[in-house]
């Protein structure tokens, strides 16, 4: 009965996270979309985004704050008090959790200056990597191979290709938003708990991040008043491409529980295929 209870309170709490975080994620993108209309922060029509009247950029300024005060509440709720040797010597969970956070913030500022700036691929590109290897020397890795170098290189990979090809879906009205809703709630369902019957914390997260973009996608369908911009693009998927990854976050998808043969196969496919 108390094992009941626990899970009455856990679903309960996340529930409560999700209204909370659709609420206020609706509130910063309506104050953005606000600011960007006054400020003249609009895109005008082009073929290549679908649009047929100005719309409002930085939408990713609006619900990134909340996704990321989202995964602080997390850390701090689950971990407790942090401290430097507690970093240092804690368990995988934190460091990947901490450097998924610090990964997407990169992204996050690197996509708003673009937006305003329009960098180089190149440039971009370095920062893609740098933000990566926050996750992958955390431990982030594909295991798909013996060989560790092969591994690190698939998982950089798997990175850049992902955050770009999120990045690109946000050209038409809903896509971008409404894929990434679809993923989250996907990975949703495929994380298990790792023993003792405690929830992956990728639950929580995708949760988080699915309830913002649910409230961003009121404004970002059909027609689309606003945009999410690189700001958004490339720390959302960021984030969706290291909670795809098999880690301890999630439980490593149940793949650590399947034949030695087919979860090399596996670890690669099954994420590849949420996406």
């Amino acid at each position: 009965m108390l094992y009941i209870t626990d899970i009455m309170n856990d679903y309960m709490h996340l529930f409560l996270l999700s209204i909370t975080v659709f609420l206020v994620t609706w509130l910063g993108v309506w104050l953005v979309r606000w600011l960007a209309i006054k400020y003249k922060w609009v895109t005008p029509p082009s073929t290549d985004r679908w649009h047929k009247q100005p719309t409002a950029l930085h939408g990713g300024i609006g619900f990134y704050p909340v996704i990321a005060i989202g995964i602080i509440y997390i850390i701090i709720d689950h971990f407790g008090d942090l401290n430097l040797l507690k970093f240092l010597t804690g368990d995988k969970e934190l460091r990947l959790l901490l450097a998924l956070l610090l990964g997407s913030l990169v992204m996050f500022i690197l996509g708003w200056i673009d937006d305003i700036k329009n960098y180089k691929p190149s440039t971009k590109l370095i920062f893609q990597l740098l933000a990566a290897s926050f996750f992958i020397f955390s431990g982030g890795v594909f295991h798909i191979s013996n060989v560790q170098i092969l591994n690190i290189l698939i998982s950089y990979f798997w990175f850049i290709g992902i955050v770009n090809a999120v990045n690109m879906l946000d050209n038409m009205d809903g896509l971008s938003s409404g894929v990434m809703i679809i993923a989250s709630v996907t990975l949703i369902l495929l994380s298990v708990s790792d023993g003792e019957n405690v929830l992956p914390l990728s639950i929580p997260i995708c949760l988080i991040l699915a309830s913002a973009l649910f409230s961003f996608l009121q404004f970002n369908k059909s027609p689309a008043t606003i945009f999410m911009g690189d700001s958004g693009s490339l720390s959302i998927g960021y984030i969706l491409s290291a909670l795809a990854i098999p880690s301890p976050l999630n439980g490593f998808l149940g793949l650590n529980r399947l034949e030695q043969i087919t979860g090399p196969f596996m670890t690669l496919l099954l994420p590849a295929v949420v996406i």
